[in-house]
């Protein structure tokens, strides 16, 4: 699973807010019990100059993990 936090992840009306973030990683624990990998991102992490390489990177790094060729 790839998940794209933002700050609407853990902040209500632009504060940061412990119940939404302990939702949040209660969540992400449920999912792993469950069998899920989760792969997170910061949302910065998807714009910008070197966005696009990171990405591949990930992608990369992803598919050998787990023997997939492209």
């Amino acid at each position: 699973m790839l998940e794209v936090d933002g700050k609407h992840h853990f902040s209500e009306n632009d504060h940061p807010s412990l119940k939404l973030y302990a939702h949040m990683v209660s969540a992400d624990r449920e999912l792993r019990l469950a069998g899920y990998e989760v792969y997170r991102f910061g949302a910065n992490e998807l714009v910008g100059e070197h966005a696009e390489s990171r990405i591949a990177d990930f992608l990369e790094k992803l598919f050998r993990l787990h023997r997939i060729r492209p």
